[in-house]
Formats: C-alpha cells, structure tokens, sequence
C-alpha cells in the first residue's frame, strides 16, 4: 500500500505477549515508514498525566518574559542546553538550502541526567563533552524539571518499544537495536511559536524544510496545524493531531541502516494563515539518538548504498547541527 497521507496507527500490539501479533503491527508500520516516513500513535502506553503536566510546565516557561527566558541560556556556543532564542537556529540550512533563513521558533533543550554514580561509559573521552549537565530554571519553576524528566523517562520506554517494531520489520531480532541505543544521547526540545506580530519575508517559516538527524522522533504538539510533510508526489500534506496521540517520524539514521529502503522524509512547520492571537503554537520533541559511538551501517541482509556510507552517530547529529547553528542569532551566545 502507498501512503500519500499520514495514517494513524494503533500501537497496542507492541505490547502483546503474542509475537504473530507483534509481527503483524511491525509489518504495518514497516509498510508506513516505506512510503511516507511519519505515522500517528495511537494507544501508545505512555501516561497521559506525566504528558498533561509537561505541557503545562512548557507553557509556564514560555509565558515569561524574554528577558528572564534568557537567564537560563548557555554561556557557550558549544554548551548546547538551556534557552534558545527567535531565529536561533535554521533547519532549512541542514540540507544545504544556502538561502533558508532563521527558523521563527525559541526552545529549550535538555539531555539525559546523570549523577555521580553513573556508568564509567559517560565520564571517558568524548562522553564528557556531550552528557554535560542540564540547565534548570529551578527557582523560577520548581515544577518545570520533575515534570520534563518524568517525560523524559516515559519518552525512552516509548522509543525503545518503538525499536523493538522497527527490528521485527526489518526482520532481525527483536532486540536487535538495544545494544546501540541502551546508553542513548537523546535531546528533548520544547519548542515555542510564537504569535507572529512582526513582518517577515515570505520565505521564512517556523521550521524550514529538513529531516530529522537521529533514529526516530516523538512529538508531542498542540491541536493546531502547522506541521506538513512532503510525500512521494511531492505533495505537502498535512500531519494529523489526534487526541492523546503522537506523531513520529524516521530519523536520518533509520535510512542508513535499511540503505535507504526507509524514509527519513522532509517536512516544516509553516507559518499560521492569520495573526490572531491564538496564533502560538508549542511541541514538546523526543530526538531519539542511538549512543554516541554507535557505528551506523546498512544492517545485515539489506541492500546497500553508496548513498548511505558507515558513520557514527555523533559524526552524523555534528555534521547537522553545524549547519544548524550557523545564524548570526547563535553567534551572540557567549564564547
């Protein structure tokens, strides 16, 4: 079956004691992630409390003033956690499009929290520059922190399940990803869009045209559009939002290891058609990435590409996000 549109998908066989039953949804969403990339979660297993209070404290933080959003940015350019603000980053500019400009979007960005007496794993070489510590904005909102991680948390359970389908349909074992993402280096965005009270060029959006660089992305957004994914007639469709539901996607990596017979495909978020002030809109955004010296190659029994060479996983999320952060935005954060 070709899949023009984003289809919703029941995922509580995953959690079926009955493998036909488990190869029957992984076959499915095998067939989505083929044609289009993006598919709707439905019964999930995720705690819709922990989702409920999330937003909640998402929408807190976005609700401050600007100046104070700014205390909880980093000092350093290479310091990626915390605050970012408007036209901070440009998506557009990860696929090469020289004359994509700055995403009108502000976020927040927070990674794994580790504690004295984590795995030797994260203290040696390079796992030093990229578990370093998060950024809080604890006295301004008590709340915001154990409510993001409680998120976190149910976000890795999620993604892990997720894996486990994806390695039925691919047609190894089960558990054939756990060992390359078991110590992830995952990154959960808050994203915000605002109301958009200023004039802007046509051509810049909320979020440029870009895939997503890790395994697999959950999102988590508003029921208002916005979000739009390009099919294979070249179409931008419309992602649905169902209630209690989320949205996910193939990441880069997905395509390198099926030698691209996935799809890791591109999509935005446009600007709203009207300035009203219901305009806003807000994501909360699971980037799974698999462990950092995870070596990413097409998977055995399946077609190779040139297009798709050995790499690692952090060689493929740096080479994206220098593109990224190449705005004149970002160059204002400290050393």
């Amino acid at each position: 079956m070709d899949y023009l549109d984003v289809p919703v998908i029941d995922f509580s066989n995953a959690y079926s004691e009955k493998i036909n039953e488990r190869f029957k949804l992984a076959e499915e969403i095998g067939n989505v992630v083929t044609n289009i990339g993006f598919l709707v979660l439905s019964n999930h297993g995720v705690n819709l409390d922990v989702v409920k209070k999330a937003q909640q404290q998402v929408s807190a933080f976005f609700s401050l003033p600007t100046d104070k959003k700014k205390e909880f940015s980093p000092k350093s350019k290479s310091y990626y956690r915390g605050y970012f603000g408007m036209e901070t980053g440009n998506l557009g500019a990860t696929l090469g499009d020289k004359e994509a400009l700055p995403d009108l979007r502000e976020y927040f960005t927070l990674n794994r929290e580790l504690g004295p007496a984590c795995d030797d794993y994260y203290k040696t070489g390079l796992a030093q520059e990229i578990f370093i510590p998060n950024i809080w904005p604890d006295n301004t909102l008590p709340e915001f922190k154990i409510a993001l991680l409680e998120y976190y948390r149910e976000m890795e359970a999620l993604a892990e399940r997720i894996m486990r389908m994806f390695a039925l349909s691919l047609g190894v074992d089960e558990f054939w990803f756990s060992s390359k993402i078991d110590k992830h280096m995952t990154n959960l965005v808050a994203a915000n869009y605002p109301e958009q009270k200023n004039s802007y060029s046509p051509s810049q959006i909320r979020a440029g045209s870009h895939t997503d660089y890790g395994s697999l992305t959950i999102l988590k957004a508003e029921n208002k559009p916005g979000l739009q994914v390009k099919n294979k007639l070249g179409e931008w469709k419309d992602v649905p939002i169902v209630d209690n539901s989320f949205i996910v996607n193939l990441g880069d990596l997905m395509s390198y290891w099926t030698g691209g017979k996935w799809v890791s495909n591109i999509h935005r978020v446009i600007n709203p058609k009207t300035k009203d002030s219901n305009s806003d809109r807000q994501s909360i955004v699971f980037f799974h990435q698999p462990n950092f010296d995870a070596v990413i190659e097409t998977i055995p029994g399946l077609e190779k590409s040139s297009k798709y060479p050995t790499t690692t996983a952090y060689e493929h999320l740096m080479s994206k996000i220098n593109k990224m952060n190449k705005t004149s935005k970002f160059n204002e954060i400290g050393e």
